[in-house]
């Protein structure tokens, strides 16, 4: 039988609150034999306080060791609140380089909410690839500089979530390491320009890895997502009223980031303001 093995979320204390609904509904939703958060060390027990037993609390520096301080050193002091945005990128890579072959993993944003039953793994054994319009060009660089790619895709691979082999992980990490003769991370380190405020996207570098090498193991969806969660909702506890319960039914998950509070308005102007944001910036396809 074809599934998931692991679903892999990074979060940290900032968005608790939106993992403290988030936890509950991804072991109902996406099946999978494991379920896993990684947190900052110092936060773990804070985590394990809330988060169903179901899901693991993984310390991060089992992960990525030390790899802030070095992060840290590269962003310029006008980036620094960007720091740990560019941490949690390597946190999500190295849990699956460091998964075993012949597992299915995927990484889930710790602020997005499944609503339906999610499946990422097909009879053939093909992953789903969510799809958004974000394309942001300061991602592609580091790409071609890494890996060789060129991707001009019409769409792009940052839609919250991404499913991958951990073989293939491992394989663009070892393309990444013999390309630039030191370690991967070290080599993604030294190929972001970090006096951008967003200068590198681990879905981005792994959906265009996967999508040049090993496309017929892919399988591209339609499934619509709504990006913009804060704004049309104001609470996550209007998810379950109308008339939002009506309107999301038509989505497979929603996010609720942090940056994404805006001016708190009364309730129909707050529904109105998400769907222009959505209309205008058209945050999926």
């Amino acid at each position: 039988m074809n599934q998931l093995d692991c679903v892999t979320s990074v979060c940290t204390l900032r968005d608790l609150n939106a993992w403290l609904l988030v936890s509950k509904q991804i072991p109902t939703k996406i099946a999978s034999k494991r379920y896993r958060v990684i947190v900052p060390d110092d936060q773990v027990r804070a985590f394990q306080e809330r988060t169903p037993a179901k899901i693991e609390v993984h310390p991060e520096s089992i992960y990525i060791s030390d790899l802030y301080k070095t992060i840290k050193t590269k962003v310029p002091t006008t980036n620094q609140h960007r720091t740990g945005w560019y941490l949690q990128q390597f946190i999500k890579l190295a849990s699956l380089i460091d998964g075993d072959n012949g597992e299915n993993h995927l990484i889930w944003d710790a602020d997005t909410v499944p609503l339906k039953n999610l499946d990422f793994v097909d009879h053939d054994g093909r992953l789903a690839f969510y799809k958004s319009n974000e394309r942001n060009p300061d991602y592609f660089p580091p790409i071609e500089r890494l890996l060789g790619i060129n991707n001009s895709l019409p769409f792009s691979f940052i839609a919250q979530c991404l499913a991958c082999k951990t073989e293939w992980a491992k394989e663009m990490a070892a393309a990444i390491e013999i390309s630039a003769s030191k370690p991967w991370a070290l080599a993604i380190l030294d190929a972001v320009d970090f006096r951008k405020t967003s200068g590198f996207s681990e879905y981005e570098t792994l959906g265009s890895f996967m999508m040049a090498n090993h496309s017929n193991g892919i399988r591209l969806t339609d499934g619509r997502w709504f990006r913009y969660g804060g704004s049309l909702l104001g609470d996550p506890a209007n998810m379950n009223r109308q008339p939002y319960k009506w309107f999301l039914d038509r989505y497979d998950f929603i996010s609720l980031e942090s940056w994404d509070t805006g001016v708190r308005l009364p309730r129909a102007a707050n529904f109105l303001n998400a769907l222009r944001k959505e209309l205008l910036t058209k945050g999926r396809l």
